[in-house]
């Protein structure tokens, strides 16, 4: 199949092909396997250690995967870090608790689709977000209400109620 030839190949993975390769699973909503998640993680792992730099760029849209990434996101811009926890939840992955305390500031330049992933992406997760990152979040809403969309509106409310 083709994620057993992502195992197989892993080793030769740069930062723009894990962070494709993640993207793609979330994308489609799909968990990868077990040595899928397991190949991703070891590989993730190299590829900050090796290159922070090209890893905090490039994967913007995709997971952070394993615990040894948590300080090389620290350096990570919000944006970054609640795609993150978006792409997470997507997954179906526990980042957590560590991963999930990490922000930067930056929600008052979200717009609605946004601050409704990231609410979402934390519900999703069963964990509310620290009390800065949900008084940030509120306010942007607040500011931006009117773009909301039914389906950030949906999103959010979800989030709400599972809160």
């Amino acid at each position: 199949s083709i994620e057993r030839q992502g195992v197989r190949r892993m080793g030769e993975y740069d930062a723009q092909s894990l962070a494709d390769t993640i993207r793609a699973y979330a994308k489609l909503r799909m968990r990868p396997g077990r040595d899928m998640l397991d190949g991703m993680q070891h590989r993730a792992a190299a590829i900050a250690d090796s290159q922070p730099q090209s890893l905090a760029g490039r994967v913007r849209a995709g997971a952070r995967l394993g615990a040894r990434l948590v300080g090389k996101m620290r350096g990570m811009g919000f944006d970054d870090v609640v795609r993150t926890v978006w792409a997470y939840a997507v997954l179906g992955v526990s980042p957590g608790e560590e991963l999930l305390g990490v922000t930067n500031g930056g929600a008052e330049r979200f717009n609605p689709t946004e601050i409704a992933n990231t609410m979402w992406g934390y519900a999703t997760l069963g964990v509310t977000p620290g009390d800065e990152l949900l008084e940030a979040m509120e306010s942007q809403a607040a500011a931006e209400i009117e773009g909301f969309n039914p389906q950030d509106v949906a999103s959010t409310m979800y989030a709400y109620a599972t809160f």
